[in-house]
């Protein structure tokens, strides 16, 4: 990238079905993310934010997997080292989409193994709450077994 570039502002989307919200590194402001949400940042910023270690970003291996925001732009992505094109490496999202997808698995066992690797942190589990709570999948049994997952009764 070159400085101009770090001007540019891109989307960045609240995965979270809840507010996030974080002080920025190069203004005298707070961002604020409503859920569910997108919002344009600039890449300066964005990397202050990486760098900085701020697990909204990095998620829980430093590399963006299970973050909390989503970068839209795939050579953002590539400059925080969330994605490799040589290695075919990309970013490991769990959005409301991912989790809705979750549930087409076609075994109940498929299911129940895939659940641990998927929903790791407290705003999957969150999430993965609310869809259940919300009646948004058509499966009782996947959704008990999702229910059991989180300690929650249906």
């Amino acid at each position: 990238m070159n400085q101009e570039d770090y001007n540019r502002r891109v989307l960045i989307k609240n995965t979270a079905n809840h507010y996030v919200a974080f002080k920025a590194k190069i203004t005298a402001r707070d961002i604020v993310l409503t859920p569910m949400s997108k919002m344009p940042l600039e890449i300066a910023e964005i990397l202050a934010q990486v760098y900085a270690g701020n697990m909204l970003f990095i998620g829980i291996d430093r590399r963006g997997s299970h973050a909390a925001i989503y970068i839209e732009d795939e050579a953002t992505r590539i400059e925080c080292n969330f994605e490799d094109r040589e290695m075919k490496t990309v970013q490991e999202i769990v959005d409301k989409q991912a989790i809705l997808d979750m549930f087409s698995i076609k075994t109940l066992a498929a299911f129940k193994k895939e659940l641990p690797k998927k929903i790791i942190t407290d705003i999957e589990k969150r999430l993965l709450r609310e869809i259940i709570a919300n009646g948004e999948v058509n499966d009782l049994n996947k959704a008990k077994a999702a229910a059991e997952y989180l300690g929650i009764n249906l």
